[in-house]
């Protein structure tokens, strides 16, 4: 599997030339024990058209929900730091696919 290369959300290409899918870095923070415990997560998202139906971040709401679920983080703190395209490789000979970083 290729290594993920990341890239600051501000080298976003405009919403139109972006690529469908991306892998994503969400900060945030979840607030227990009398303290904001910083959390950071990653994973898949879909982009949506900022200001549409559906649309959290630039992503799709529910891969943002899904997101923060995952690692713990509330919601409300949740900020996209980086991302990279999500490419994915042909089957190999047993039928599986791997993620690749890199388009």
């Amino acid at each position: 599997m290729a290594e993920i290369d990341w890239k600051p959300v501000s080298e976003l290409p405009e919403w139109d030339h972006q690529p469908g899918r991306q892998f994503i870095r969400l900060e945030g923070a979840r607030f227990h024990s009398d303290m904001s415990w910083g959390r950071i997560h990653c994973g898949l998202a879909y982009i949506r058209k900022p200001g549409t139906e559906g649309e959290m971040l630039g992503y799709r709401v529910q891969d943002i929900i899904q997101l923060c679920a995952d690692g713990d983080m509330d919601i409300r703190s949740a900020e996209v730091t980086h991302w990279a395209p999500a490419t994915f490789s042909a089957p190999d000979s047993s039928g599986v696919r791997t993620l690749e970083g890199k388009s």
